[in-house]
């Protein structure tokens, strides 16, 4: 859970604090750093965390016919092979959860 989102040193730096739990119990906090590259269709990301993690992903939108358009994502994770499995897990929920609420946001903005 996103605990404070503050400018980060680049133009579209953001430094996150987050609170996750490690072993699924054990309350962490966690500060890493997030830049992105706004393209015509879409966004790329790198996330850089601590212990050498690092990820990527690339968001894009494509229209499909009027009133409908559709959300890809490409992501890639750099880490340590005993932290894949936490760090998938967490990418995967906090992914699923963003893709709701873009979701949920541009079907507002298509009945507004």
């Amino acid at each position: 859970m996103v605990v404070a989102i503050e400018k980060g040193g680049g133009e579209n730096a953001w430094n996150v604090t987050d609170r996750i739990f490690l072993l699924g119990f054990i309350p962490y906090r966690v500060v890493y750093e997030i830049s992105a590259l706004f393209v015509e269709d879409g966004v790329d990301v790198t996330v850089s965390a601590p212990m050498g993690i690092r990820s990527f992903s690339k968001w894009r939108v494509t229209n499909v016919g009027e009133k409908g358009c559709v959300v890809t994502e490409e992501a890639s994770v750099e880490a340590h092979a005993v932290l894949l499995p936490f760090i998938k897990l967490t990418l995967k929920q906090s992914h699923e959860e963003m893709l709701e609420r873009m979701e949920q946001v541009l079907v507002g903005m298509s009945q507004a």
